[in-house]
């Protein structure tokens, strides 16, 4: 049971960050467009990252799933991925600038 509230977290964690780069967007004036994004995101070098970071985060959560960890180590590793994909997307912004 707790394993299922813990991964509910984790995907709610997820959904938060969409939403705070969608509201942050917004805010800046960027006319948002997930295809042009998705292109873009293609041609640069960050594309490794992320596709790294989300088959890390998708390898800890059936990591959980089988109960092969700890969740004090999966929370480790949630903080260190959100701390590095805020990072990339703020060095992003003030390079758009």
């Amino acid at each position: 049971m707790h394993k299922m509230w813990f991964i509910c977290c984790l995907f709610g964690l997820q959904v938060f960050n969409l939403v705070a780069c969608f509201y942050t967007r917004h805010k800046l004036g960027w006319q948002y467009n997930f295809y042009s994004e998705l292109a873009a995101l293609r041609k640069s070098k960050y594309v490794y990252v992320w596709f790294f970071l989300l088959s890390v985060n998708i390898g800890l959560v059936l990591l959980v799933v089988l109960g092969l960890i700890h969740f004090g180590w999966l929370l480790s590793f949630i903080i260190i991925m959100q701390t590095i994909d805020v990072l990339l997307f703020v060095r992003k912004r003030i390079w758009r600038q």
